[in-house]
């Protein structure tokens, strides 16, 4: 049941004091409970391909409504999201869940199907959404203390910001506010993507489309997996 100390809306549990606990609880019982039912009623299905469209499609996708919102920044509550994605990876794979995995190898398995870690993934959902934001395909827009940095903004031309006073890059995002309080608002959505977004090579950034950039993002995401050379 829901408790009266917080509230639904769109299907997300919104607590009092802005704490997404309550809401990953509720999602993560019901990644175990969908994912439990799939085992026992699929159990025929060997194909790791398969497995891999039904675990994305009927499980992992209770995870993607409204993660832009409730995205949990506590270490303790993504541990427990990550540790459900790998159990679920390994059966993927066909095997067991009492096999323990390396990073290093739990990372080669979900590169090699193409599937992000769930810490990288909502950074992939909180892009994608960032971009229909600076690309203008949604009625939504960057809040106040956000802003394009145009060329005219720049004092003196540096290694860091040549590509904004050469008129190459044209999507780097600038903040009015040096530090942000609330741990709420630090951890919201705008304040923690528009870093990443900065950090994302600017021929990503320049994407065409929507998905282009997608396509793009993740193969970027995914790279960053690989033990460096």
């Amino acid at each position: 049941g829901i408790n009266a100390e917080y509230g639904r809306d769109l299907g997300v549990l919104v607590s009092q004091d802005l704490s997404w606990t309550p809401h990953v609880t509720f999602v993560l019982q019901q990644f175990t409970n969908r994912f439990n039912l799939l085992r026992r009623t699929l159990h025929f299905v060997k194909n790791p391909n398969q497995r891999r469209i039904l675990y994305l499609s009927l499980v992992r996708s209770l995870l993607e409504h409204c993660s832009q919102v409730w995205c949990p920044y506590q270490s303790g509550l993504r541990d427990k999201l990550e540790a459900s994605h790998k159990r679920a990876i390994k059966w993927v794979y066909g095997v067991s869940s009492n096999v323990s995995w390396s990073v290093d190898l739990y990372h080669s398995f979900l590169t090699n199907i193409r599937i992000l870690p769930m810490h990288l993934h909502f950074q992939y959902n909180d892009l994608k959404l960032f971009y229909k934001v600076i690309a203008g395909v949604m009625n939504l827009q960057l809040p106040n203390y956000l802003y394009l940095v145009k060329h005219t903004d720049i004092s003196y031309r540096t290694r860091a910001n040549s590509g904004i006073t050469d008129l190459i890059d044209s999507t780097t995002i600038g903040c009015n506010i040096r530090l942000f309080k609330s741990s709420a608002l630090r951890n919201s959505f705008f304040v923690r993507t528009y870093p990443l977004w900065n950090q994302l090579p600017v021929e990503i950034r320049q994407s065409s489309s929507y998905e282009a950039f997608s396509l793009k993002l993740k193969t970027h995401l995914l790279s960053t997996l690989l033990p460096s050379p």
